[in-house]
């Protein structure tokens, strides 16, 4: 020993100590105070420590340039009080430890890092401290240290560390950092080959810097990079490889520091858990290396815990799995970008976000998830959670979704790219939203289903509510659509807005859209371009909803309830599809809507047995509240085609140009109960046939009901149905246009009965001049036409033959009072205002009247024929009470063929009688011949009548009694 100092104080100096081959220490300082310069100091050759000072010194001892080789420990410091200064330090162990500092409440100070630590069977460093911290500054040009357990060992230990290069290679933890603030930099090689950390930092190391610069950290076994609350700074500025054994990166237990790593950083297949592995706190991390998980069943990433405030930043490195789950965050409140490129390719590699986790999280559009064993992109119990996933999702694994959401509320979760099911395998799923309570998810190209593949197992798009509150919004951005025996859009009970913003969608044997809103509504922003379906319950349901649906053209059929059902709600919809119905149920049916206008411009088919087109209950009185169906209709089922009924509000059209409707016993078109309602039947092409069924039956109210022409004529062909009854109805301002109306063996032909003062009223055509071409009507029990509080009637072109074939009233008597209105006849008026009859051919059997009017104001009857009315007295050809305004019968013949007299001949051609009222009658042409029982033209003016009647060039022969008979009663003027 060249140096023993034991007990007592010391002080002054050396100018240098070198010694050589001590058999002990070459200096042991023992219980000593003091201070003491010892120069310049070199040790060489000691079987034990090279400088020991222990025994619970007090010396603040300086040492100079100093150079220690030893056997064991180099310098060994324990339980000093004083600071322990070395101008540099260089250390060489054959067998023990290169710098211990153990218990000190003094500093341990290297200045200049001059010289290294080479430690052989021992730690470089070993220093720690059992209460409270040791302070050091300590710089080295470098720490190498082999075939010991730890390389580098700091326990409880402040101040700074400068390590230099070198290489640390130990058989238990290689760098090995506990508690304390100590501040490390170091440029060196560490490897770990053993069952053990590379690197551990734990026991609460606070504030401190750890930084590895330039050199190569890498473990082929043991379980790499230990973070345990970890509380500093820690830069792996290096290449970093982890790539055997369970070697990967692990933060947990509170740890609240900043870790970085390298771009040359790696971590490959880890057998013992997650890559990188975050378990709580609040640590703020960045990963700029690649992962590859190809053999080992294990995750990418694993964040869990209640992490939380911190940002983990994977940023330009690839990570890559084959196998295992991928990325995994469970209670996960952080921050969380994946700005790499992050493939996940196999096993059940996905993206898992689970339990209450509220962070934001980010994936580049460099991100990938194919086909994993579960589902691709899953967050479960995570409802306020947000989320930007840029990258693609691909899902081809059976009964798998590629997107699943459960429990929405104020979350903000987005896939920018595109995601992609069922492109090889039908029985993939596509999205599931779940318990959505509000929160917003969006997506920019949803492709669920190829023209090859359909989805089959699920919906291919699923939106539940969940038992709680909130209003969310769900965008579906452009979807493709394509499933088998599964809907293809399900949105139940969601209270928010679903948009999306085109595409198509094909559901085969099943609904393509089934959207059931709460009372509050779900609110639609939707467009599709293409919408197909030939299936399901309904075709599509739009149930308590909102907002605007444009759902583009296709085709609609097959459904077995309604096809295309809209049900409450004040959604604005647009379809120009085509759709048909052949079951005993619905093509359309719009009921209980309190506005939005719905526009259906595609071909409508009504077959089999199907219940046609329904609108009902529509309330709210706002322009918006409408149907339109501007397509073409055939129907040709026996039940109604078209039913409007029992609306308060809105405007009815339908414009398509072909409106073939062909029923049996059941009304062909049905409107009833339309109070405030304006229903259009517009551009032409109406053309009706019944059998027993009413043709055309509006009752109850309507504000108007408007018949247009167009193109194609409007038709009613009815057999024992009344071909057209409007009662209690108003006529709008367009009327009612036909070309022809025919019935054959009603009770009633045609009845308009209340049906406004002001309208367009009915207008029946047929062409130009030809006889009979405006329809016939035939074999009518009662009344061939009945008009009552109804104005602006024109009849052209038609044929009543047997229109009257049953008595309403025993005897006739009574018309100078007025008493005519329980009779029948072939055309019957009651309070009409305008009516011009043309071209009217009344013949066969009329038991009662040709025509009987009562209260009736600017008539016109012209080129004419009535033949054969009534066969009892006071039956006549014309039978009228009260006529008024201008009135004109113009070339019109009325005739009976019964030898005179006979019994079962009619009365009067014509018998008109008046008790108030102006009238200015002219008749010109035309004849009354052959009166069976009275006069040709008999006139009785009472009251206080003023009528004024003119005849020219009409004829009156070989009648019973007088050929015109005109007699002015009471205070009467004629």
């Amino acid at each position: 020993m060249a140096l023993d100092l034991t007990t007592g104080t010391l002080a002054g100096g050396l100018t240098s100590l070198a010694t050589t081959s001590s058999a002990t220490q070459g200096i042991s300082i023992n219980a000593v105070a003091g201070t003491y310069n010892f120069g310049n100091t070199t040790i060489s050759g000691t079987s034990t420590q090279g400088i020991l000072i222990t025994g619970s010194s007090a010396i603040v001892p300086t040492f100079g340039t100093t150079t220690v080789s030893s056997g064991t420990d180099g310098v060994s410091i324990q339980n000093n009080s004083g600071n322990v200064t070395f101008t540099s330090l260089g250390v060489t162990t054959t067998n023990g430890i290169g710098l211990l500092s153990t218990n000190n409440t003094g500093q341990v100070i290297v200045t200049n890092a001059v010289a290294a630590i080479n430690a052989t069977g021992g730690a470089a460093l070993s220093l720690s401290q059992a209460s409270g911290t040791t302070t050091v500054n300590l710089n080295f040009t470098g720490l190498t240290s082999s075939g010991a357990a730890n390389a580098v060992t700091l326990t409880n230990i402040a101040g700074t560390i400068v390590g230099g290069t070198g290489s640390l290679v130990g058989t238990g933890t290689v760098f090995n950092v506990s508690g304390g603030t100590v501040g490390v930099t170091y440029s060196g090689g560490i490897t770990q080959a053993n069952n053990a950390a590379t690197v551990s930092i734990a026991g609460g190391h606070a504030t401190g810097t750890i930084t590895f610069s330039t050199g190569t950290i890498s473990a082929t076994n043991g379980t790499g990079l230990q973070f345990d609350n970890a509380d500093g700074t820690y830069n792996f500025n290096g290449t970093n490889t982890m790539n055997g054994g369970a070697s990967s990166i692990a933060i947990f237990n509170g740890s609240s520091g900043t870790f970085s790593f390298s771009s040359s950083s790696s971590i490959t297949n880890p057998n013992g858990g997650p890559a990188v592995n975050i378990i709580g706190g609040t640590a703020t991390v960045t990963y700029s290396g690649s992962i590859t998980i190809s053999s080992q069943n294990q995750p990418l990433v694993s964040i869990s815990g209640g992490h939380t405030t911190g940002t983990v930043l994977f940023q330009t490195g690839t990570l890559s799995a084959t196998i295992g789950t991928g990325l995994q965050f469970d209670n996960a409140d952080g921050t969380y970008n994946f700005n790499g490129t992050n493939t996940l390719n196999g096993g059940n590699a996905g993206v898992d976000i689970l339990n209450g986790s509220a962070g934001i999280f980010s994936f580049s559009n460099n991100t990938s998830i194919t086909s994993p064993s579960g589902t691709a992109f899953n967050v479960t119990g995570s409802p306020t959670v947000s989320s930007t996933y840029a990258g693609t999702i691909t899902q081809n694994t059976a009964s798998q979704y590629a997107v699943s959401i459960d429990a929405t509320s104020s979350n903000t979760i987005s896939f920018t790219g595109t995601v992609t099911a069922a492109s090889t395998l039908a029985t993939a799923n596509g999205v599931l939203l779940n318990n959505c309570n509000g929160g917003n998810v969006s997506f920019t190209t949803l492709n669920l289903g190829t023209s090859g593949t359909r989805i089959s197992g699920q919906p291919a798009i699923s939106i539940q509510k969940g038992t709680g509150s909130g209003s969310g919004t769900f965008t579906l951005g452009t979807v493709s659509i394509f499933t088998s025996a599964q809907k293809g859009l399900l949105a139940t009970n969601i209270d928010g807005t679903i948009n999306s913003t085109g595409g198509t969608i094909d559901a085969l044997s099943t609904s393509a859209l089934d959207i059931a809103g709460p009372a509050g509504f779900t609110t639609l922003g939707m467009t599709i371009g293409t919408l197909n379906s030939t299936g399901g319950t309904n075709n599509v349901n739009l149930s308590n909803c909102s907002g605007t649906a444009s759902l583009g053209s296709g085709a609609l059929s097959a459904a077995s309830g309604t096809s295309f059902l809209v049900s409450a709600g004040s959604a604005a919809i647009t379809y120009n599809g085509t759709i048909s119905q052949s079951n005993a149920q619905k093509v359309i049916d719009i009921a209980s809507t309190t506005g939005g206008a719905k526009a259906f411009g595609g071909n409508i088919t009504i077959s089999g047995s199907s219940t046609g087109i329904s609108i009902t209950g529509s309330t709210n009185a706002t322009s918006t509240n409408s149907v339109t169906i501007s397509g073409n209709i055939t129907a040709t089922a026996a039940q109604t085609a078209i039913t409007v009924s029992s609306n308060t509000a809105g405007t009815f059209t339908f414009s398509g140009t072909t409106k073939s409707i062909s029923t049996s016993t059941a009304n062909a078109v049905n409107l009833a109960t339309n109070t405030g309602c304006t229903i259009n039947f517009s551009n032409g092409g109406l053309a009706i046939t019944t059998s027993s069924g009413v043709g055309f039956n509006a009752t109850g109210g309507a504000t108007a009901v408007n018949v247009t022409t167009g193109t194609n004529n409007n038709t009613i062909s009815s057999g024992s149905g009344t071909a057209l009854n409007v009662n209690s109805t108003t006529i709008g301002s367009s009327g009612l246009n036909f070309y022809s109306i025919s019935v054959n063996g009603a009770t009633n032909g045609i009845n308009l009965n209340t049906t406004g003062s002001s309208g367009g009223g009915l207008n029946v055509t047929g062409t130009g001049t030809t006889a009979g071409s405006g329809g016939t009507i035939q074999n009518i029990s009662a009344r061939g036409v009945e008009f009552i509080s109804s104005n602006n009637i024109s009849l052209k072109n038609m044929n009543f033959t047997n229109a009257n074939t049953t008595d309403a009233v025993a005897s006739n008597t009574g018309l100078s009072t007025g008493n005519n209105l329980s009779e029948n006849a072939a055309i019957y008026l009651y309070t009409v205002n305008t009516v011009s009859l043309d071209r009217i051919a009344i013949s066969g059997t009329t038991v009662e009247e040709g025509i009987n009017g009562n209260t009736v104001s600017n008539f016109t009857l012209s080129n004419s024929s009535i033949v054969n009315a009534g066969d009892q007295p006071d039956e006549d050809g014309i039978h009228f009470y009260n006529m008024s305004g201008t009135c004109a019968i113009t070339n019109t013949t009325i005739n009976c063929t019964v030898v005179t007299p006979n019994t079962t001949g009619g009365d009067d051609h014509m018998n008109l009688q008046m008790q108030s009222g102006t009238l200015n009658l002219t008749i010109s042409g035309g004849s009354a011949t052959n009166a069976n029982k009275g006069s040709g033209y008999l006139f009785g003016i009472r009251g206080t009548a003023n009528a004024t009647i003119t005849f020219s060039s009409a004829t009156s022969t070989t009648n019973f009694s007088g050929g015109i008979v005109a007699d002015a009663y009471d205070n009467a003027t004629m």
